[in-house]
């Protein structure tokens, strides 16, 4: 600092404050909206907007473009402007579609060298596409319409992306920079300063015109009705029907599609023709032969079941079939019936085809085994043996339609039904014996080993057990044989739980007698005594077993039960009513 600067000293009247005169203490925000995007304004932009007095880069928008709180709004200038609406939120979800095709030349080794390909094809695929542009952030996306049999892949031709216009100069077609264009900048496209002003705009779609996207050249012929509403009401370009019809008719085709199209829809109107004149009966059989007879018959079957007797043999079965019989054609299958745990591969026995009536027997594994005449439906009848290659088969039924079909063409309306059920000799059922309860363990835990390789936890009733986990019976009781003077001191309470259906057992202290009371026997179920030692199906304890003077057997000690307390007396009584012999005092 030179010495010939003055110095103002820092105190109350010796200085300037740059706040003087200024009203507006907010901090300025470095962001403002342009067509309802929040997007960064640069300084200049604000204070020049300031000046005009207006809000930085606010545009009128069209009524289309505006939500319902925003139009009514407009309409009433006292009504606030808080309830904005951003632009992605308005047009989310809102996509204009348009309709074109574009044609590839191919390669005519490519098409082949038949007369009719080169009638038909003229070296050209044409495409059909469906062209999105989303209003939300100006991308497109284009998908071609799926075509049966074309053998090219179809689907989706474009991604959705931001597509640029193509810029035309002395070289031809070229497109911008695609660096130029980096995701996130559709906020950006209205920018006239910005290079990413040359991506397509809904300004640049018009019905019966073209667009160049990435090299391809896209002829728009339709739009849907949406798009029409748009232009419409936004764009101010009215799109008229007769303008559609041209841009139809104008619109390139492809002569291969036309030419399948036609041939499809005439052997349909032939069909339907033929179909109605055969149920009419207009038309004989013999005038069109197997087509007519394959459109009348088509899809009625006869069905008949039969029966293979093969027992003479070794290890043989009667086994039962199910002939079917196609009127359309003349063919038959044979399918095998399931039976349960016959230990035989069921399924399709004869294939379908046409079966003749004599097979040599000499003829193995040649092409054409026959040269006889074939079955009919007049060599098949409920009651008749027929013979198929070789095999012998006894009809001895069939279905309701092949019932109605042999009474209206051959009269035969008392079709019979044969019992074909052989007699079998009742086969007793060998089952494994159970092992004896070897005593470790529950009868459960054992019995599961038995049933499973993996044993399982024994069910257990769980409804029980939440019903009466807290009940319990009390009873006291004595040693039903004491030995001596000793043991018939001695008492015992023997509590039931009901949840699980346990016994346990504690012996009460007796002073001065020389033994210790407490407990005398775990909780556990507890099974009746069995002469029989380990026997399979044991008994437990229940709850109808514990009653007043009566004895019961727990791991070879008898006690005789005295008492009740009163709580077990009122739930035995409510359990059984009227058994006062079990809670007697």
């Amino acid at each position: 600092m030179s010495r010939t600067e003055v110095q103002i000293p820092k105190l109350p009247g010796f200085g300037f404050s740059h706040h003087v005169g200024k009203s507006d203490f907010r901090k300025a925000s470095r962001f403002g909206y342009k067509d309802g995007q929040c997007i960064y304004t640069p300084r200049e932009e604000q204070e020049q907007a300031k000046l005009l007095g207006d809000r930085p880069l606010t545009n009128t928008r069209h009524p289309f473009e505006m939500s319902s709180s925003e139009w009514m709004a407009s309409k009433n200038p006292l009504q606030s402007e808080s309830s904005f609406t951003p632009r992605y939120a308005l047009l989310d979800k809102k996509v204009l579609r348009y309709y074109g095709v574009y044609v590839d030349t191919v390669d005519p080794s490519v098409i082949g060298s038949a007369p009719l390909d080169a009638q038909v094809r003229d070296n050209n695929f044409v495409h059909e596409c469906t062209i999105l542009y989303y209003l939300e952030d100006g991308t497109m996306q284009v998908g071609e319409k799926r075509q049966d049999n074309s053998g090219m892949m179809q689907g989706q031709v474009v991604k959705r992306t931001h597509v640029p216009k193509p810029i035309y100069n002395e070289e031809g077609w070229i497109l911008p920079n695609p660096n130029e264009a980096p995701n996130g900048t559709a906020s950006l496209l209205n920018d006239s300063s910005s290079s990413l002003s040359s991506f397509y705009t809904p300004d640049d779609f018009e019905i019966g015109g073209e667009i160049n996207i990435f090299g391809r050249l896209f002829y728009i012929f339709d739009c849907d009705q949406f798009t029409r509403d748009y232009h419409d009401q936004v764009l101010g370009r009215p799109i008229e029907p007769a303008v559609i019809h041209t841009a139809r008719q104008n619109a390139p085709k492809d002569k291969y599609i036309a030419h399948v199209t036609r041939q499809k829809t005439a052997k349909m109107e032939l069909a339907h023709r033929h179909t109605a004149f055969a149920a009419s009966g207009i038309i004989k059989e013999e005038d069109h032969g197997a087509y007519l007879k394959f459109l009348q018959w088509d899809t009625k079957v006869l069905r008949f079941y039969c029966v293979w007797d093969d027992r003479q043999t070794m290890y043989g079965d009667q086994r039962k079939f199910v002939i079917r019989y196609y009127l359309a054609n003349d063919t038959m299958d044979m399918v095998e019936d399931k039976v349960a745990n016959s230990g035989r591969v069921t399924g399709n026995f004869l294939k379908r085809g046409r079966v003749p009536k004599k097979t040599p027997a000499s003829i193995v594994g040649t092409g054409d085994v026959h040269t006889g005449d074939y079955y009919t439906p007049a060599d098949l009848m409920v009651g008749d043996t027929i013979t198929i290659y070789n095999r012998i088969f006894f009809i001895y039924g069939c279905d309701e339609f092949t019932r109605r079909y042999y009474a209206q063409n051959f009269g035969i309306s008392d079709m019979p039904e044969y019992d074909v059920e052989h007699e079998q000799q009742p086969q007793a059922i060998v089952r494994a014996p159970v092992p004896p309860y070897t005593g470790f363990g529950t009868q459960e835990d054992s019995f599961g080993s038995v049933l499973y390789l993996v044993p399982k936890p024994p069910h257990k009733s769980f409804q029980k057990m939440l019903d009466n986990e807290k009940k319990r019976l009390r009873f006291r009781a004595r040693l039903a044989k004491p030995k001596d003077s000793l043991d018939e001191q001695r008492r015992f309470i023997i509590t039931y739980f009901m949840g699980d259906d346990s016994i346990s057992v504690y012996e009460e202290t007796i002073n001065n007698s020389g033994r210790v009371g407490g407990k005398f026997l775990e909780r556990s179920k507890i099974a009746k005594p069995d002469p029989e030692l380990g026997s399979s199906n044991l008994e437990y304890y229940e709850i109808q077993d514990m009653i007043i003077d009566t004895v019961v057997t727990f791991n070879c000690h008898e006690f005789y039960l005295m008492e009740i307390d009163e709580y077990s007396r009122k739930i035995l009584l409510k359990m059984f009513p009227g058994r006062e012999d079990l809670v007697k005092k």
